[in-house]
């Protein structure tokens, strides 16, 4: 996928000129992408106004996908990210290596597309966890190690 746009034109010094910029992206039907984000970089060197509309994430099935925790291994804050096809309940909760309780991380409506949940992890001790998601009565599980 390649996207090339251009202005061509004659500003004076100190004028300012808003350039809409539109884009589009064709998925392969064929791929088998569960779902597709778009990162946007500011180039121009200008501070972003409104930077939380720079990523943009969107199922590409009616499916629920589950990013790898990260970083991984850590010694303090861990990212969970998972992609949902429509605005829904999610429940993540936190376990030990031996399958006991530990925490819940998220509970409650998410949103459509890309949800970033963070978990402070430096107050557990060092070893394996496991992330359970709960989304539509199916489980989905990631694993991640605390040094």
């Amino acid at each position: 996928c390649a996207l090339s746009i251009s202005w061509t034109g004659n500003l004076m010094p100190g004028e300012l000129i808003v350039y809409q910029f539109n884009a589009a992206f064709e998925i392969d039907e064929n791929d088998s992408a569960n779902f597709i984000c778009v990162w946007v970089e500011n180039l121009n060197g200008m501070p972003d106004e409104v930077p939380s509309d720079n990523k943009r994430c969107m199922a590409c099935d009616n499916e629920f996908t589950l990013i790898n925790p990260f970083p991984n291994p850590t010694t303090g804050e861990i990212n969970f990210w998972f992609v949902l096809p429509g605005s829904e309940s999610v429940e993540a909760t936190l376990f030990d290596s031996r399958g006991s309780f530990i925490d819940f991380v998220f509970s409650g409506m998410a949103n459509e597309g890309l949800n970033q949940v963070s978990y402070n992890a430096s107050n557990l001790r060092g070893g394996v966890y496991a992330l359970r998601f709960i989304y539509r009565d199916e489980v989905y599980v990631k694993m991640f190690v605390k040094y």
